[in-house]
């Protein structure tokens, strides 16, 4: 990827079509940012085995890897010739591929089927672990589509709310979705909500004047109430880190493993 055109949005696939929910959504963000795609699967060749033994022609394993890329480049130029995509196999670990690519992308997409299937959540999935690392934004989708619902963002007042709501508005900007602003009162009762809430925003009520932006303080927990939204959402924007600075805040590992909507992690 050239370093002097415009960051990419990039996705990360690991299969057909169970990836394809993510290369749409990719598709769509690469298209309102108006942004090139580029397709990338990550490819660990097999561990060595007898010229006779079951699947051990070395062959076989990356002509599958450059069909899943084909196949997700066919399917984010569906409809969409003029979409600038490239695709990608890499010699290398999933993690540490998408860490580097990162660095050089504008936005990055995943899919969640591995968190979802899990009863507990995974925090050694790729999914997390880049979600809490990458150096640009993160969408992980659950491949649920609601393009008329709002983008609903949750702001707990710690230092780094501002990048979280710097994506959200910009998503909701993008999307021309009204966006629905969540702070839940850890004392079960919203007394300093409002006030809170509209110190917070108003900078970013400057910037975007024409987004629809409603208030909502709540009672209890963070989790529970963001979860109920993501419901009726198109999408769900957290912050990476809570209050005390962890990996991974746990908001955003439930709303990862929960919600049920696409998740965006920001930066």
């Amino acid at each position: 990827m050239d370093s002097g055109e415009r960051l990419p949005v990039v996705v990360g696939v690991k299969a057909t079509k169970a990836q394809f929910p993510a290369v749409r959504l990719a598709r769509r963000e690469a298209l309102l940012r108006k942004r090139r795609l580029h397709v990338v699967h990550a490819f660990v060749w097999p561990p060595f085995a007898p010229p006779d033994a079951p699947g051990g022609d070395y062959g076989s394993p990356r002509q599958d890897a450059e069909r899943i890329v084909a196949d997700a480049v066919a399917e984010a130029r569906a409809d969409r010739p003029a979409l600038p995509v490239s695709g990608e196999v890499v010699d290398a670990a999933p993690l540490p591929t998408l860490l580097n690519l990162s660095a050089r992308a504008a936005l990055l997409v995943l899919g969640n089927e591995t968190l979802r299937a899990s009863v507990s959540m995974p925090v050694d999935s790729v999914a997390v672990q880049v979600s809490a690392r990458a150096g640009c934004p993160v969408i992980v989708t659950d491949g649920s589509e609601r393009p008329r619902a709002p983008v609903v963002v949750g702001v707990d007042g710690s230092p780094w709310m501002a990048p979280t709501l710097d994506l959200a508005f910009e998503e909701a900007a993008l999307r021309r979705a009204p966006l629905i602003v969540v702070h839940a009162g850890a004392s079960g009762a919203p007394t300093d909500g409002d006030p809170l809430l509209d110190g917070a925003l108003a900078p970013w009520l400057t910037r975007h004047p024409d987004v629809p932006v409603e208030r909502r303080p709540v009672a209890g927990r963070a989790d529970v109430a963001l979860g109920e939204l993501s419901r009726e959402a198109q999408l769900l924007v957290v912050g990476a880190r809570g209050w005390q600075a962890r990996l991974l805040g746990s908001v955003t590992q439930a709303m990862l493993h929960h919600a049920a909507c696409p998740v965006a992690v920001a930066r």
